[in-house]
């Protein structure tokens, strides 16, 4: 059947246009519906699989499989109850006072209730107290539960691994109203972090169901202690986590449910979920003398040893009569680069010791600059001498801070001589100290620079903080924190706003199952066409597109009256009326009320009641200007209110 309002050709050929296309894609969605409908009736959604499964599995009640059949699959306890409830009051400045109650051995007696106050910040596993105005520190404490079972705090921090983790701000100096617009999940942050505090003190302690209503949350768990004691419990896996693995691999063998859920098939959904990440870390370089100062033989005998931490010592030349004249007077030269690439890392360069038998000369050369160091007996290395020989030999301890000559990045060159007379030796030590200046680079890992264009955001997670669920802000946002990179005797803080930002997008599936692109094109060609008589068709017949124009024969339209039908009636009703100056009908000159009343008719004829008299007969009335009237004297009666305080 087909519906058509009015004469308009432009609204025929839109429904019309809808019309077809509803009969031309039904048998398709009806045939992608019943291919998907055995699984999605029971996995679909969360409500299907928390009744077929998650509570059957936590109670006694059966799972129901996707074929309808049922089977016993108990994972937990049975005797559901309330153990927890968490409720709050929001201060002037948007701190909480949260109110906690629970019965840790659900034997149905509630502990006395406990406040937590000035509650600014909400955290997975804590809370945030003590802030200023701008959040920017505040006193940090994780759920604890003590020997008594009490609920408590500890002191703790924002630091990575070792403190509160997924916090975010809930008071006015981070938004008004962000209590109101997310009590659900603050409630539920508070109250899973106190279930895992109970948690830790009973590990086969086990959340059934979480009921929020009117601004309180409500939690239920099952009691351990009506466990069947022939079942694997809990505690066994807790106590020997590395067999749950195996153990879950060899249940599954068997296992209908696993069967059932591994086989489930799509629901015939047209997105797709691609996830990506954005991560921040740091990269810390410790340099080692290579990196600050390279130092290379170039000629002669150099050796380059340890001597300590960020201590290194050359040693040039040989000790002792390790030296043979060629003549009279022979000279010999040992040769060392220094290529400076951190000159802030070096603290000191020294010049020890010479030893020299006849004479040493220590050259600094940088460029086409050289500088004499050390000179025992002056003399120019490119025209030696011809005799030499002083019959002993010198032992100098030098100490000579030489640090400055090698303050900038570049290559330098020292030469070492030595003049031999006879037999003769030249033995000198330089000791280079560093102290290594760690540097922070900042990195970021993001992998959301892949993401099609035609995908939108359906959620995110800061820092552990959702900020966007079913592609909707929650108003929370994660609170700065720092995090301590090492690397070797290197180690550096940084604070950021954020760390990790976790997204996932909605994209449209690549080859769906279910392509409406066919019946869609059809539909925009039968709605711009369309006309009382006939439309044009697009259809696809046996692997053929097939172009044609069909006529079309429509109902006849109904008639509709111009307009609803109505009358206007009037009734005599008593004053009643008081004032403050006594009864209203006294302070009028006529004690005769009317109450007027608008009616729709019945055909032509205008419904009365006992005492009623019709003071317009049925018609298309237009009261617009009485309303009018009204309204504006309402408005300008209220002008003149004048209130006072009066005291007795």
């Amino acid at each position: 059947m087909i519906l058509i309002c009015g004469s308009n050709d432009k609204m025929q050929r839109k429904y019309l246009g809808v019309y077809i296309l509803t009969l031309s894609t039904l048998p398709f969605l009806v045939l992608g519906q019943s291919a998907s409908e055995d699984t999605a009736a029971y996995y679909a959604n969360a409500e299907s699989l928390k009744g077929n499964v998650i509570d059957p599995i936590l109670s006694s009640s059966a799972v129901v499989s996707a074929d309808g059949s049922t089977f016993n699959a108990q994972a937990s306890c049975q005797a559901e109850n309330e153990y927890l409830r968490v409720y709050a009051s929001v201060q002037m400045d948007g701190d909480l006072d949260v109110s906690v109650v629970h019965d840790h051995n659900l034997d149905g007696v509630f502990a006395p209730v406990q406040t937590i106050s000035d509650v600014a910040g909400v955290c997975h596993n804590g809370y945030a107290t003590n802030c200023n105005n701008d959040f920017s520190s505040c006193d940090f404490f994780e759920w604890a539960v003590d020997t008594s079972l009490n609920i408590t705090g500890t002191p703790s921090s924002l630091a990575q691994g070792g403190g509160v983790e997924g916090c975010y701000c809930i008071n006015n100096s981070c938004g008004a109203g962000l209590y109101f617009v997310n009590q659900e999940r603050i409630h539920d942050d508070i109250g899973t972090g106190i279930s895992l505090a109970f948690q830790r003190t009973n590990p086969s302690f086990g959340i059934t169901n979480v009921v929020a209503s009117a601004g309180i949350t409500s939690f239920f768990g099952h009691d351990p202690d009506s466990c069947d004691t022939a079942e694997t419990s809990q505690q066994v896996y807790y106590d020997n986590p590395s067999n749950i693995p195996s153990a879950a691999f060899t249940a599954s063998g068997t296992s209908e449910l696993f069967a059932s859920l591994s086989s489930a098939q799509s629901s015939g959904h047209t997105t797709t979920n691609q996830t990506c990440f954005e991560e921040h870390g740091a990269d810390i370089l410790e340099p080692s003398l290579s990196d600050i100062i390279e130092i290379t033989r170039l000629n002669g005998v150099v050796n380059v040893s340890p001597c300590g931490a960020n201590c290194f010592l050359i040693t040039v030349g040989q000790p002792g009569d390790n030296y043979l004249n060629g003549g009279s007077c022979t000279q010999y030269n040992h040769k060392v680069a220094f290529d400076v690439k951190r000159p802030q890392d070096i603290s000191n360069i020294t010049l020890i010791d010479v030893a020299h038998d006849d004479d040493s000369l220590i050259q600094h050369t940088i460029g086409t600059t050289t500088t004499n160091i050390w000179v025992s007996n002056l003399w120019d290395p490119t025209s030696p001498p011809a005799r030499c020989e002083r019959s002993h030999s010198d032992y100098t301890s030098v100490n000579q801070n030489i640090t400055n000559l090698f303050a900038s990045v570049g290559v330098f060159e020292m030469d070492f001589w030595g003049l031999v007379g006879d037999l003769g030796e030249l033995y000198i030590r330089v000791q280079v100290n560093i102290t290594p200046s760690c540097e922070t680079t900042p990195t970021v890992d993001n992998t959301c620079g892949s993401i099609p264009s035609d995908c939108y955001l359906d959620a995110e997670e800061i820092d552990g903080v959702q900020t966007v669920v079913n592609t909707v802000g929650t108003g929370l946002v994660p609170l700065p924190s720092s995090r301590t990179f090492t690397s070797g005797s290197c180690s550096d803080t940084l604070s950021r706003p954020y760390w990790r930002i976790d997204r996932t997008y909605k994209c449209p599936a690549a080859g769906s199952t279910y392509d409406f692109s066919a019946g869609l094109d059809r539909a925009v060609i039968i709605n711009n066409s369309a006309s009382p008589t006939g439309y044009d068709d697009k259809r696809i017949v046996n692997g053929i597109m097939v172009l044609n124009s069909q006529t079309l024969t429509l109902p006849a339209l109904p008639t509709v009256d111009p307009c609803q039908q109505s009358c206007k009636t009037s009734k005599e009703v008593g004053e009643l009326g008081i004032s403050t100056m006594g009864l209203s009908v006294g302070m009028r000159p006529d004690d005769t009320r009317f109450e007027y009343s608008y009616k729709a008719c019945d055909g032509l004829t205008c419904p009365l009641e006992a005492g009623e008299t019709v003071v317009s007969a049925c018609g298309c009335l237009d009261r617009f200007s009485e309303a009018a009237s009204a309204i504006q004297a309402f408005r300008l009666a209220g002008k003149d209110f004048v209130c006072t305080t009066e005291t007795p």
